[in-house]
């Protein structure tokens, strides 16, 4: 047996709206590391690497977060709009002004514009900016 509703434009608009903020909310809590911004991409920006001044470390996947411990795959770097392919490391980042190579151990210097913007995006700002 067939039933047919009859909706009105405002009825759609809250059957929409509700289906929309119910997928946030389940994204949400299955994934609560990862932080919608406008900058889905992510990458961190050190101030020298490589010889190379203020260049962006880009992360093809998405960093895991372990233990209050960010860790990025870097494949790709970027310096002055150029993106050129880096092979492939890792860096561990914990919420203060450096972060660490792990295959060299070097440590790379972040600005505190960037920490900001990192605390934010993988930590919520829950980490205070006393710990640098």
């Amino acid at each position: 047996m067939k039933k047919i509703i009859r909706l009105t434009e405002s009825d759609l608009t809250r059957i929409i709206r509700r289906m929309i903020n119910e997928t946030t909310e389940i994204d949400e809590f299955f994934n609560p590391f990862k932080r919608k911004k406008n900058d889905d991409e992510h990458y961190i920006k050190v101030k020298r690497w490589m010889g190379k001044t203020n260049v962006k470390l880009i992360s093809r996947l998405e960093p895991k977060d372990v233990n209050g411990v960010v860790n990025f795959t870097i494949d790709e770097m970027e310096d002055n709009g150029r993106r050129e392919s880096v092979g492939e490391f890792r860096l561990n980042y914990t919420g203060r002004k450096t972060a660490k190579e792990l295959q060299n151990g070097h440590i790379l210097q972040i600005s505190d514009d960037e920490q900001t913007r990192l605390l934010n995006k993988y930590f919520g700002g829950t980490i205070s900016r006393g710990n640098k």
